[in-house]
């Protein structure tokens, strides 16, 4: 159930953080499977590398389901290889990308048409696409009503108050909280980066700090 705290959080954010598009990885994409293969890439990463890796997949395997599946893990780990873990995510990919051609015949755009619900239950089903990948491709593409928790936003959720706990119930817990989950998280995610720091936090300068009941007393 929204607050005025939540409410009150939303509007301090929106008045002092810009959220930079470029900043985010999945922003930078419209076509389905690169926004998917996108967020597979900045699993354990950070947005340059995966940006960085994304693009030369884009480049190189023209975001062609089919062309992927041909590949060797090998070959396409070499492409992706600025993302870091790349053996493991290239059988992901391609993991991915058969799914895609059995189940949409390797057109994900006609995942539009089906429920988010058994769209993330399938993606769960795909070894090293977890939670949090599924839910980025909800939210991001499907516009479905998903809360994707990082670790800026498992961070902030917890020194707020807000959310703690395991990833699914910190994600439903903001997404009751929260009435559009797509700005609250690009805002939540700035929040971590510009001032509630992993260590060091600016709280001095952070718009919340006089609602954050962690503010002043992390070292």
């Amino acid at each position: 159930m929204k607050s005025q705290l939540e409410n009150e959080i939303i509007k301090r954010l929106r008045q002092n953080i810009k959220i930079d598009k470029d900043s985010y990885v999945a922003l930078q994409f419209s076509d389905p499977f690169q926004i998917l293969v996108s967020t597979i890439l900045s699993q354990n990463t950070n947005d340059k590398n995966s940006l960085q890796a994304t693009k030369k997949f884009v480049e190189t395997v023209d975001s062609d389901p089919f062309k992927v599946i041909g590949m060797k893990p090998e070959e396409l780990s070499e492409i992706i290889r600025s993302s870091g873990m790349h053996n493991q995510k290239a059988k992901t990919i391609i993991r991915a990308a058969k799914w895609i051609v059995e189940t949409y015949d390797g057109d994900l755009a006609k995942s539009k048409n089906d429920d988010p619900q058994q769209i993330k239950n399938q993606l769960l089903k795909i070894k090293g696409i977890g939670p949090k990948t599924a839910d980025v491709f909800l939210l991001f593409y499907l516009g479905a009503r998903a809360f994707p928790v990082d670790v800026h936003i498992k961070r902030v959720s917890s020194r707020l108050n807000l959310a703690t706990g395991k990833y699914e119930e910190i994600s439903r817990s903001l997404l009751d909280k929260f009435e559009d989950p797509l700005e609250a998280h690009l805002l939540l995610i700035a929040l971590g980066r510009k001032y509630c720091r992993p260590t060091s936090p600016r709280c001095s300068q952070c718009p919340l700090q006089d609602i954050c009941p962690s503010a002043n007393k992390i070292k």
